[in-house]
């Protein structure tokens, strides 16, 4: 066999051992595309049972309650686990030091007022603004319990119930369907009437700091802490508009003592870095 032939030979033996090292381009990227296809099915199974059901790439230490440190001599509150709290104390977070995008992936123009990023999606349109992620995050914990009777968001027009939206067995693509639905209804004001009032002694994670006078605005306590003397301090999460990835505030007036926590004694007005709030702004899901 002289050295052409002998070439072409080994040529066709590695292709016929190698299966896609020799394809032309376009079929080794259609069956490349199908291998990312497979995984990402298997990707949505596993979503769909996890606490996180957006979520798929969770680490020990990529979550709030690993990355945002205490401040001295303070330790967290306890709760109970598979609790609404215990949930928001575990959401993922983005890698420190990232950025807070609008939903058109445009750098929000403040970035030096956020501790960390939440690392949740928020689609690409102007919907999921400050009430709406407040929204997202009760009705993606109810559906990651499987509670999904109990996802009903009063709009201004009417009252949207997620089980009239499926048949059968809910799939994670009818749930964002549904909440994209409540973004266009929804409003601080409709938000905030449907809420219980709290009094700021009884304040536990997940309540809402909510002001519905337009523009208004809304913040949620993603977890708190106290120390031996009984002072408790909570950390807050707030979107936005326009729409943005929803991030862990810092807290400008006592940042020297206590980081990005806020006390529970802010007197009569909690200022965060980009609004006011008052005890009377304090609300709670109703379960």
């Amino acid at each position: 066999m002289n050295s052409p032939t002998m070439k072409r030979y080994f040529i066709i033996l590695s292709c016929i051992m190698g299966g896609l090292t020799c394809q032309h381009p376009e079929q080794k990227a259609k069956q490349v595309a199908l291998v990312k296809h497979q995984s990402m099915e298997i990707e949505v199974k596993d979503l769909n049972a996890s606490n996180y059901p957006w979520y798929n790439r969770l680490k020990s230490n990529n979550t709030l309650s690993k990355r945002i440190a205490l401040p001295q001599d303070f330790d967290r509150i306890p709760v109970d686990e598979g609790s609404f709290g215990d949930w928001l104390r575990n959401l993922p977070l983005r890698k420190p030091n990232s950025k807070v995008y609008y939903y058109n992936d445009d750098e929000k123009f403040t970035q030096e007022i956020h501790a960390a990023v939440v690392d949740i999606d928020i689609g690409d349109k102007d919907l999921q603004k400050s009430e709406d992620a407040v929204i997202r995050l009760w009705a993606e914990y109810l559906y990651s319990q499987q509670n999904y009777e109990s996802i009903i968001i009063p709009t201004e027009e009417d009252t949207l119930i997620f089980t009239d939206y499926y048949t059968d067995q809910p799939n994670y693509a009818q749930f964002r369907k549904f909440l994209n639905l409540a973004f266009e209804k929804t409003t601080p004001y409709s938000f905030k009437k449907s809420l219980e009032v709290i009094k700021i002694k009884s304040l536990k994670i997940g309540d809402i700091f909510v002001q519905s006078s337009p523009p208004g605005h809304a913040v949620i306590i993603v977890d708190m802490a106290k120390n031996e003397a009984e002072q408790r301090i909570f950390l807050l999460a707030q979107a936005f508009t326009p729409a943005q990835d929803l991030h862990i505030l810092k807290n400008f007036d006592n940042a020297s003592t206590l980081g990005s926590w806020y006390p529970t004694n802010f007197g009569t007005t909690l200022y965060t870095p980009e609004w006011e709030f008052s005890s009377n702004d304090i609300r709670r899901m109703k379960h």
